[in-house]
């Protein structure tokens, strides 16, 4: 990886700023709508029973997630050929249109039916959207970091994730606790929250204009814009290219399962199956958001310190060793210490995984196309895993043993330990 040291810590706390930022608004637009579930179930499922209605709002939810391997061919091609910074930009500008339709949406109450699809249709423009942002703000950071201190200012990319969950989370509690109050949640009250998204969005937009390319893409763009179309997937389907495209794939896959079961589900867990109120459920996700997003960053110092993958390999064992009793004390116990010990354990050590393995995923492809190979890396998995978890792990446990639950998470956080033992390390390398 070609490495150029930034000219003033102005330029590097901008270059933070704009994607980092942006990253914060997409991810709270996106989430919204799941933190949001309970009271949509009931906007746009009325006629089905409460269990039913949860799991179809979800499988809504999974619809964006199923957007991004298109989003990833798009975006990720476009960061190749037009740059990061237009590429950031272009996504960000298509995220806000479907959080302002969102906000005027009609229910079920008003034309039946054919709201759950106008609402699916938006969450694929979103999910589309958001498959674009992550991973070239991944491009983007490396690329314009110091090589000694690159883990470091990567992880801002997945903690400034984490800090679009806590304000999603933080600001839906608000909206609930105040609109429920006065028996509006339900009419209007509920929309408050994807205007926020909408002007939030907007505010994004103006600050990315204020940003420069990439150093790194800026002094191969004539050598890249010579490279075609055919050359270009010739380079992309190589064998070596393909096998890190595995590995990347396989740790993704550990990264999108987790981040679903503690951050995104974890709140319609704790309300519908541990029989707590939805503002304990918010608050504590909305808390804990902050260890997982300091953690990140902690990830990401550590990994510039010993390396990428002994951070992964030991966050990623202590996850397989200690998830199952922490959940099985959780499930049977059922009280409020346990829950704190539950999200302080896996926010700590999947803070870890995420800081060291983004840095190690924006490092691992060759410039030449490095935003199309790592997108698609990405979003591919996180599409499938990510969009589908939620509903699955709901009907886990509606009819089955949650024992369940603590094996696919023991088998799917084993295979990411295997592929980081396996996989070549960037560490001081690139």
């Amino acid at each position: 990886m070609v490495s150029f040291k930034l000219k003033s810590t102005s330029n590097i706390f901008l270059t933070v700023l704009g994607s980092g930022i942006g990253n914060v608004v997409e991810w709270y637009s996106f989430l919204a709508y799941a933190y949001l579930t309970p009271v949509l179930s009931k906007l746009f499922f009325p006629d089905v029973n409460e269990k039913k209605s949860i799991i179809y709002v979800f499988l809504i939810f999974a619809i964006g997630f199923l957007a991004r391997p298109f989003g990833a061919i798009f975006f990720g091609y476009l960061g190749d050929k037009i740059g990061r910074r237009m590429t950031l930009i272009t996504s960000q500008s298509l995220m806000a249109i479907p959080s302002l339709l969102i906000c005027l949406i009609p229910t079920h109450e008003q034309i039946g039916f054919s709201a759950a699809i106008l609402l699916s249709i938006l969450r694929f423009i979103q999910g589309f959207s958001i498959a674009g942002e992550y991973t070239t703000s991944l491009c983007y950071i490396s690329e314009m970091s110091p090589k000694n201190k690159r883990g470091l200012y990567t992880s801002t990319v997945p903690s400034s994730t984490a800090i679009g969950i806590l304000l999603s989370s933080f600001i839906t509690l608000a909206i609930i606790h105040y609109f429920e109050s006065n028996n509006t949640l339900y009419t209007y009250g509920w929309r408050i929250s994807f205007f926020i998204g909408f002007l939030l969005n907007l505010v994004v937009i103006f600050i990315r204009l204020m940003l420069k390319e990439s150093t790194a893409y800026t002094s191969q763009k004539k050598e890249l814009g010579k490279i075609t179309p055919k050359k270009f997937l010739s380079l992309l389907v190589k064998k070596d290219v393909l096998k890190v495209v595995l590995s990347v794939v396989l740790m993704v896959v550990a990264y999108a399962y987790f981040y679903q079961l503690v951050y995104i589900w974890n709140p319609t867990f704790l309300e519908k199956f541990m029989n707590k109120s939805s503002d304990f459920a918010l608050f504590i996700n909305g808390t804990f958001m902050i260890v997982f997003a300091v953690c990140i960053i902690l990830g990401g110092y550590l990994s510039d310190k010993v390396g990428r993958k002994k951070v992964i390999i030991l966050s990623s064992a202590a996850i397989i060793l200690f998830f199952g009793p922490l959940f099985y004390i959780l499930k049977t116990e059922n009280t409020d210490l346990y829950i704190y010990l539950y999200m302080t354990f896996l926010s700590i050590f999947f803070g870890f995984y995420v800081g060291s393995s983004s840095t190690l995923f924006a490092e691992i492809f060759d410039i030449k196309i490095r935003s199309t190979a790592l997108s698609l890396s990405y979003n591919i998995p996180y599409a499938i895993v990510g969009g589908l978890t939620p509903a699955l792990l709901s009907y886990v446990l509606f009819n089955f043993n949650y024992l369940l639950i603590v094996l696919i998470t023991a088998i799917i956080m084993f295979i990411a330990f295997v592929t980081a033992v396996k996989v070549k390390e960037t560490y001081k390398k690139y």
